[in-house]
């Protein structure tokens, strides 16, 4: 069995005041789903305000609550308390891992409990595809090796854009040196100084494997995937609670390949230098 990192997103979630609204995200063709995880983004401008629940309708029974007021007994709470933070970039985990026959729908609802409503928020379901051997790209490691630790760091000129007309970087290369394999295990990234601070909502990614296959099926919120800290120095009241390992399984990357980055900007007044950091170790085969 091989599994590929997978993001399912459901994006333009609206839901009005104290209601619940139900709605559906399409598995692709290709693969089953194993869902371990679940995040959210930009569902209000202050944590504190932006408590929702979710409910895989039909297949869990859990109740997923973020923010306040906690109003579920049987939830799997969000831990971070903190404000302005857009409300997300923690992940729940799911477990039991709720594995999905491929091209299924999920029927996923969520209910407000601000009562301010939900006007344009984003789900992310994490976990991976499940392909039998051999019917999909998928390196492993080799049968001796050695290990270090490496950090890849790229950096990209991003103008501002518009949600009508949204600046878009496409097929970025993330490249690997040829002297070693590179396993990814974490990603973040970080805005430069003296650019416009970082807007949750208005920054998206799609990550591709060297042949251009997405392991997404939409854009994904920039914080879900590549983790940004320090958050104060960007405009963000304090730094993101963030999962220590955010790819799983690993994304194994033979020397001298890459993967290859779309970027989304949907505001700004200026260009922002963006930098993409790939967290791991390099790879070295031994005889």
């Amino acid at each position: 069995m091989i599994e590929r990192h997978q993001d399912y997103v459901l994006r333009n979630i609206v839901v009005g005041a104290n209601a619940t609204a139900l709605f559906t995200v399409k598995l692709d063709s290709d693969a089953p789903f194993a869902l371990r995880s679940i995040a959210s983004s930009n569902f209000a401008a202050a944590f504190a305000t932006a408590a929702y629940q979710l409910q895989l309708t039909g297949l869990d029974d859990r109740k997923y609550v973020a923010g306040l007021p906690l109003a579920a007994a049987d939830s799997l709470l969000n831990p971070f308390g903190g404000t302005l933070e857009g409300g997300g970039a923690t992940f729940f985990i799911v477990y039991p891992q709720i594995t999905f026959p491929a091209q299924i729908t999920i029927q996923v609802s969520v209910t407000d409990l601000s009562g301010n409503g939900i006007a344009a928020g984003v789900l992310v379901f994490r976990g991976t595809k499940l392909y039998p051997e051999g019917t999909v790209f998928g390196p492993q490691y080799p049968t001796k090796f050695s290990e270090l630790n490496f950090r890849y760091g790229y950096s990209f000129s991003v103008p501002l854009g518009t949600t009508g007309n949204p600046s878009i970087l496409a097929y970025q290369p993330l490249d690997i040196y040829s002297d070693a394999d590179f396993v990814v295990r974490m990603a973040s990234c970080y805005v430069q100084p003296n650019a416009d601070g970082f807007a949750v909502g208005a920054n998206d990614v799609i990550l591709r494997d060297q042949y251009g296959k997405p392991y997404s099926n939409d854009w994904v919120p920039t914080e879900t995937l590549f983790p940004i800290s320090m958050g104060a120095s960007l405009g963000i009241a304090s730094a993101w609670s963030v999962p220590d390992v955010t790819i799983f399984p690993e994304i194994y990357l033979v020397k001298n390949s890459q993967l290859l980055l779309d970027i989304r900007r949907t505001s700004g007044a200026q260009t922002n230098t963006m930098d993409f950091v790939l967290h791991g170790s390099k790879i070295y085969q031994l005889a």
